[in-house]
């Protein structure tokens, strides 16, 4: 008995503006519309995972984006009530003669900021390279 071939059937239907697209890309191809939407189809399932890759990659960039957004927000509102109460003080030395004490104190904590940021540095740099050497 000879061997059967399968050769399974798929049937769709189209919208008229969608069939007369698909009958120009054809004549265009010099191909017959069921060659065009085989290779559609079969070029879908090859890059189908890629695809949702893609769309993941996509959502997780608008996540990334809003919530950068938002720190970047509360940082503005928090460096503007800072900067009220900065000016609020420098306006006060005035009239307290105070002018070295106040720089003195602003350079202190700037420089522990600094320092802080830079131990916050190394904290994320090592727990990184922990990750990365597993």
């Amino acid at each position: 008995m000879p061997k059967r071939t399968f050769n399974p059937r798929v049937e769709t239907r189209l919208t008229r503006d969608a069939f007369q697209k698909l009958d120009e890309v054809a004549k265009e191809r010099d191909r017959s519309k069921s060659d065009v939407v085989r290779e559609a189809v079969l070029w879908y399932l090859e890059h189908y995972e890629a695809l949702k890759e893609d769309k993941r990659q996509s959502e997780l960039t608008q996540s990334l984006n809003a919530m950068t957004n938002r720190i970047c927000g509360m940082l503005a509102r928090q460096g503007a009530e800072i900067g009220t109460l900065y000016e609020l003080a420098w306006q006060n030395h005035v009239d307290n003669k105070i002018e070295q004490r106040f720089t003195q104190a602003a350079n202190t904590v700037k420089s522990n900021m600094r320092k802080r940021l830079t131990d916050d540095e190394r904290r994320v740099a090592e727990s990184m390279k922990r990750v990365v050497e597993k």
